[in-house]
């Protein structure tokens, strides 16, 4: 039978208004079901068996869905549903998401979950120590809901469980398990399926203490996630051949040399602990990698970064000696953001190679954390500028000197920033937008110019209160003053609406 998306879309909105209303998380598991199925059913004419028994057992039990049952009694009856789809389809797209309900007893709780038996593809839970599935317990899941897709566990912080090798073993069983979630376990003995796992996209580990890993098991991983956890070795991570991205805090030198082996990486991001001395950050045969995340390393060295031409997004956080020499890919790279990125008292010269020798004009997006570190570079083609720390006076002095060519200009300023700034920036002579928040000036001057400005915004800057000249801003189209005295009379200066 076919429903039309106006019927559909009522249904759908009428279980979203009953979800808030209870805020029962099984209403709102409901409401996402619904709409899953009805565009299922708006595209192919099939049934929503599964939706409408879901419906139908928590009516048994609870008033609120009695109202839903008979809505959706109403819009299609029950009695001109097809013929129930075959296993397979029921599989691949029927699903429900279900949370304890308040202080259920965890063997209703068990009980509850295995009675939706393969209708149950998501599950998600938090667990603490009033709360917690036995090795038992889990197994009995797994075997009442072969289903399932998705599992992910959260643990409470503190908390001391261990998922037992025989409970994993039966969730890696899952035919159709697509990802896996496990946060702050304390303890897990290995995650070794008997047989490699076709389905399984999606991994996620963290906080974790891991034994052990077999790799090869999982050949079509693209999404591997290992954060702050002791998962043995990267050794044989080659095996999952089409991993595109991964996440990984690394607990010693060898694991970068495994990253270098997985060609297929299109997005890596590395978090190098304090305590992993002398890493070299050596990845020539990434060919296709395209975003790069290196954070929280005071020693680690790229020298390998020259032959990586399709990176197009660099992403260096607390990185203070981290060395950039040898990158030649910069000027294809789209973006690049350098935060906490110079100690202050040792100045690294060589972080950055020499600008002058590429055109930055693709660039959408370049951060500097330290204003006053732009005296050490050649920066005099760079167009776009976000400099998301306080800065000062000084600061924007400097910048405006070694930047003259900036069209784009984003400030956070800090409170010694004065109406001087107005001063330097009106030096810029191509500067088409410019972005300030917070900082103390009192006044507004144009100083003759901003003559190719466009776009002007300030916000948070509750002292300024006079406009002394906007001379020369002819070109200007649009402008916002959020919180400024002054705002009525500079728009009116500047003979614009007010926005």
């Amino acid at each position: 039978m076919q429903i039309s998306f106006s019927e559909s879309g009522a249904f759908y909105q009428y279980v979203g208004q009953l979800a808030a209303q209870a805020q029962d998380p099984d209403a709102t598991g409901l409401s996402l079901l619904a709409q899953n199925n009805m565009e299922y059913v708006q595209g192919g004419g099939q049934s929503c068996r599964s939706l409408i028994d879901r419906i139908r057992l928590l009516a048994e039990t609870q008033p609120q869905y009695q109202q839903v049952y008979q809505v959706w009694s109403d819009l299609i009856g029950t009695d001109l549903m097809p013929p129930e789809d075959p296993p397979e389809l029921v599989k691949l797209n029927s699903g429900a998401c279900l949370h304890q309900h308040g202080n259920e007893d965890i063997e209703k709780l068990l009980e509850r979950l295995c009675s939706y038996g393969n209708r149950l593809t998501y599950f998600n839970t938090y667990m603490h120590n009033a709360w917690y599935f036995s090795e038992i317990q889990w197994i009995t899941l797994f075997d009442s809901c072969r289903n399932i897709r998705h599992f992910s566990i959260e643990v409470a912080p503190f908390a001391s469980f261990v998922f037992t090798n025989p409970a994993c073993q039966a969730l890696l069983q899952l035919e159709y398990l697509e990802s896996v979630k496990f946060k702050e376990f304390s303890s897990f003995d290995q995650f070794c399926p008997e047989r490699p796992l076709v389905n399984l996209k999606r991994i996620d580990f963290t906080c974790c203490d891991l034994k052990r890993i077999d790799w090869t098991k999982f050949p079509a991983v693209e999404s591997l996630k290992l954060g702050f956890g002791s998962y043995g070795s990267l050794k044989g991570i080659e095996g999952c051949s089409l991993l595109k991205r991964l996440n990984l805090t690394c607990w010693k030198g060898s694991d970068i040399e495994y990253v270098g082996s997985l060609l297929t990486l299109e997005i890596l991001s590395l978090k190098l602990l304090k305590s992993v001395k002398d890493v070299s950050v050596w990845l020539p045969q990434l060919l296709n990698l395209k975003t790069l995340n290196l954070s929280n390393s005071t020693v680690a060295k790229t020298g390998s970064l020259a032959s990586l031409s399709s990176l197009t997004t660099i992403n260096v956080d607390n990185a203070f000696s981290l060395s950039l020499n040898s990158l030649r890919s910069i000027a294809s790279c789209l973006s690049m953001s350098l935060s906490e990125y110079i100690n202050r008292h040792k100045v690294n010269l060589g972080f950055i190679p020499d600008l002058t020798n590429y055109t930055l004009t693709q660039v959408k997006e370049f951060i500097f954390s330290l204003g006053n570190d732009l005296t050490y570079l050649s920066l005099k083609r760079l167009i776009p500028l976000n400099c998301t720390r306080n800065i000062s006076d000084r600061d924007i002095e400097e910048i405006c000197e070694h930047c003259p060519n900036l069209r784009h200009f984003e400030l956070d300023l800090s409170d010694q920033c004065t109406s001087e700034i107005f001063l330097h920036l009106s030096r810029l002579q191509f500067l088409g937008t410019l972005f300030l928040e917070g900082g103390k000036m009192t006044t507004f001057s144009s100083h003759g110019g901003f003559n190719r400005l466009t776009h002007i915004s300030i916000e948070h800057c509750i002292t300024l209160k006079e406009v002394k000249s906007t001379e020369g801003m002819n070109a200007l189209k649009s402008c916002y003053f959020g919180g400024a005295p002054a705002k009525e009379e500079l728009l009116s200066r500047l003979n614009l609406p007010s926005l």
